[in-house]
């Protein structure tokens, strides 16, 4: 099944076979700009840029949950073991939620712009962000330290993603460049050039090699 925002401000399922919409799960005050699937439950995450906080959908029942009081939630990303939701914020602020007690588990602070872009690394301890301050931060899961700010790009960065084996990170910015990190080091290791499409994702990764 696909999640995704349909006429009148509703969350809509569709069966990706043959197209035909499934159910509708619920409403937003305005059109859903982020939906993500959790990896291992049948819960949707969706949020709009007028809502105060994310809202959990249970497919199952149509049950909602909301997150409430972070604002606008930018970006909504699971950890990989779908304990924790990780949202951006306006004031420059990555809010990571637990899922089974709807509470706000931490609040990591360094940027200085709007989070725009969130991403687990594979074995879930590592948290990428990125931001219109232009740079990506990498954070501590467990600590929430901030460990290391990446900087190069020379406008938001809109999308975030590791390779499968963690051998690199993308992220693009809205220039239409995609850099590529090396995670053991975080040393830049190339620079894509892209057509300028803002909101696409960055280009995901099936294998790597090494650098």
């Amino acid at each position: 099944m696909i999640a995704s925002d349909i006429d009148a401000n509703d969350l809509g399922l569709w069966d990706v076979h043959t197209g035909q919409r499934l159910k509708t799960l619920g409403r937003h005050i305005c059109s859903a700009t982020y939906v993500a699937w959790s990896p291992v439950a049948q819960t949707v995450a969706s949020s709009s840029v007028v809502d105060n906080g994310p809202v959990l959908w249970d497919v199952e029942t149509g049950a909602s949950q909301r997150l409430d009081g972070c604002g606008t939630a930018y970006g909504l990303v699971w950890s990989p073991d779908g304990r924790l939701l990780a949202s951006g914020s306006q004031d420059g602020a990555v809010l990571l939620w637990d899922v089974e007690s709807g509470k706000l588990r931490n609040v990591l602070k360094g940027h200085s712009g709007f989070v725009i872009s969130l991403a687990w690394s594979p074995d879930g301890r590592l948290l990428a962000s990125g931001s219109s301050d232009k740079t990506v931060r990498l954070w501590n899961k467990e600590t929430g330290a901030l460990l290391r700010t990446l900087r190069g790009h020379t406008n938001t960065v809109r999308s975030l993603s590791f390779s499968s084996d963690l051998l690199l990170l993308a992220s693009k910015c809205d220039d239409g460049l995609v850099r590529l990190w090396r995670c053991r080091d975080w040393h830049l290791r190339a620079v894509l050039i892209e057509p300028v499409y803002s909101g696409l994702p960055a280009r995901r990764f099936i294998h790597t090699c090494p650098f």
